[in-house]
């Protein structure tokens, strides 16, 4: 397996090669029984074939057997006879190997083995049917030799008989190899198991058939290993394959996966994130675009409902952007909400630097060890006094656009959350006017970073050029949506896709409409 792989696949994988190997030993083994039955079955019709018109000649079954008797110089009957037993006997070894591997089907249907079990069981089998295989032969030639042992050992000195036994036996371990791996999904050192012991055994039994020619002994013997070559270069294309494939879908499964979990929490993510607000002295509005399916940018709204004695009340307005993006910041910024959540409900008069103070000893304390630090804008915007009070940690400067177009910057007044211990924290308060009409602009470095065609990036200067010219109504200004106007100058611009989230809140200052001379007029009557 690839190193990529996390255990999950691993042990996907292992189990799918289990299933996969024992599903297919049982096709491999029972097309093993039925090839080997048809086998024998032509065997036994071949050697009572007897020529047209003729009664057949039980005693001599062999097809060959009178052109083998005569080439010997013995009687046909006697060799015949010797022939037909000969056939029995390799019937029954033929008739064994059937059973191994009906035994063998019988166990892994039966008992489910692991994978290791059926590596050992398939390299066992082959094993066994290739010995045996072996003694068949032997007993052909014992046949032989028991008919005419010297005609016999002299045709075996001249043609090389003996070493055909271990040619023999390599085809047989050539069919059953080649067919065990074309079925079974094993790697090609496994497929070797059952070669080693059979080529060990072919080369001992040449050298003491053939010790008297070396030619044909190493001959024999360099070439036993080509009988495996097939099956093993078999087992290693269909295993490389078979990987491939399992790992091509388990990352494509994985991925969809993955996907639609990022779509879900995304989903939980952004339900955190404040709801606009259209109407009242106040409105809210957003845009957010993480890079990602989710990020570490985030925004914190609280209303602070009217006092007993008849105030305006005000709102809590806390910007965040924790380092890098993606699902570690999100988890951040989950934690971070619910620390907003739990200060505010202990003291919802908390003022921008003492809230700022609290989230930089619990980002101290709890995720700077793990190098996540955070900038943070905290705001609150006080009707009753009409400005907006405020203290950031580092973050870019949000950017006041007074109702006749001025522009007016909140530049940082502490470092950046949890880089230094609480008792080295300080956050200064600032405080600018907030009238009817003026809009507030707060944003994350995903704007001011995006870089342009020419290479270069927006910066401060950029961004605050891009909202003093956005589009506004001199006499309802609150009602422009400036964050998705200015989001769509930012693609405009950007090159290429964004590389870090952007989030861009826009809070605005309601303008109550002024009545009419004649309608003021009518109300004074009225009352008097």
């Amino acid at each position: 397996m690839t190193t990529t792989f996390t255990a999950e696949f691993r042990d996907e994988w292992e189990r799918e090669r289990e299933v996969k190997f024992r599903r297919r030993f049982m096709w491999y083994a029972g097309t093993v029984v039925i090839v080997s039955l048809v086998i024998m079955a032509a065997g036994v019709t071949a050697s009572l074939v007897f020529p047209e018109g003729a009664e057949p000649n039980l005693e001599a079954p062999m097809v060959l057997t009178s052109a083998t008797a005569e080439r010997l110089g013995v009687e046909a009957e006697s060799f015949g006879a010797l022939a037909w037993r000969s056939t029995f006997i390799q019937f029954g070894f033929s008739l064994l190997a059937v059973l191994l591997y009906l035994w063998g089907f019988v166990q892994v249907k039966a008992n489910r083995p692991t994978r290791q079990r059926l590596v050992d069981l398939t390299a066992w089998l082959i094993l066994v049917t290739g010995v045996l295989n072996f003694i068949a032969t032997a007993v052909g030639y014992e046949v032989i030799a028991a008919a005419a042992p010297e005609a016999f050992y002299s045709l075996a000195a001249s043609q090389a008989d003996f070493a055909v036994m271990g040619i023999g036996l390599g085809f047989s371990v050539l069919l059953t190899h080649t067919l065990a791996s074309f079925f079974l999904p094993w790697t090609a050192r496994e497929s070797l198991r059952p070669i080693w012991p059979l080529l060990v055994f072919n080369t001992v039994l040449t050298m003491i058939l053939a010790w008297d020619r070396p030619g044909l002994l190493a001959a024999t013997v360099l070439s036993a290993p080509l009988f495996a070559a097939p099956g093993t270069i078999i087992a290693w294309w269909k295993h490389s394959r078979f990987r491939n494939r399992f790992h091509v879908r388990a990352v494509r499964e994985r991925y969809g996966k993955l996907r639609r979990e990022l779509v879900d929490a995304r989903k939980i993510h952004e339900q955190m994130f404040p709801q606009p607000i259209d109407s009242g002295p106040l409105r809210l509005r957003l845009t957010y675009r993480p890079a990602q399916h989710i990020g570490g940018d985030y925004v914190f709204a609280q209303p602070v409902e009217p006092g007993p004695a008849d105030g305006a009340g005000g709102i809590h307005l806390i910007v965040i952007d924790v380092t890098g993006h993606g699902v570690r910041a999100a988890l951040t910024v989950n934690r971070i909400h619910g620390e907003l959540q739990r200060l505010l409900a202990l003291d919802p008069a908390s003022t921008p630097g003492s809230l700022l103070a609290s989230l930089n000893e619990y980002l101290h304390l709890t995720v700077a060890n793990h190098s996540l630090f955070a900038t943070a804008l905290a705001i609150y915007a006080d009707l009753d006094r009409g400005v907006i009070r405020w203290a950031s940690a580092g973050h870019p400067p949000a950017i006041l656009r007074s109702a006749d177009g001025r522009i007016f910057r909140l530049a940082p007044t502490a470092i950046v959350l949890g880089a230094v211990p609480p008792d080295q924290f300080e956050a200064e308060i600032e405080e600018l006017p907030f009238g009817e009409g003026d809009s507030l602009i707060a944003y994350t470095d995903g704007a001011t970073e995006t870089v342009d065609r020419s290479g270069k990036m927006v910066r401060v200067q950029g961004f605050e050029a891009m909202v003093a010219s956005a589009p506004h109504s001199r006499e309802r200004p609150h009602e422009a949506d400036l964050t998705a106007h200015l989001a769509s100058r930012l693609d405009e611009v950007r090159a290429g896709p964004a590389e870090d989230d952007t989030l861009i809140v826009q809070l605005s200052r309601s303008v109550v409409a002024k009545p009419s001379a004649t309608t003021a007029a009518a109300l004074s009557a009225s009352s008097a």
